[in-house]
């Protein structure tokens, strides 16, 4: 187990090893993008890496949302009486909102009346 650990954190070294720290900052212009460079922030502000980093990504689907959410909507069978379920919830839910509105207005309408008797 020690030995894995230590040999999955050796890194070769021997190309950075071999330039001096002048021609680490500016590596010649025949010199290939590494793919260390497409995974850091290099991608941000040079842009033959961008350049790289952007042919290296796959083609872009642009219904790849849609077939996603209509794989998930295909997969769930509706169940008889949903619509008929939907229409209970969303009127009992009408019916609590507006029996909280009356209640509101009683009380506020019960507060102005035992403020008009004690003035």
């Amino acid at each position: 187990m020690i030995a894995l650990t230590r040999a999955s954190l050796q890194m070769p070294m021997s190309a950075v090893s071999s330039q001096s720290p002048a021609d680490q900052a500016h590596p010649a212009a025949d010199d290939e993008v590494q793919p260390w460079e497409l995974h850091s922030e290099l991608v941000l502000v040079s842009p033959e890496v961008c350049r790289r980093a952007l042919e290296e990504l796959p083609e872009r689907d642009p219904d790849a949302f849609l077939t996603r959410w209509q794989a998930i909507v295909d997969a769930r069978p509706e169940e008889p009486g949903t619509a008929k379920a939907i229409a209970r919830h969303t009127l009992s839910r009408v019916v609590q909102t507006a029996s909280f509105g009356l209640v509101v207005v009683g009380v506020i309408v019960a507060l102005a009346l035992f403020a008009e008797l004690w003035h």
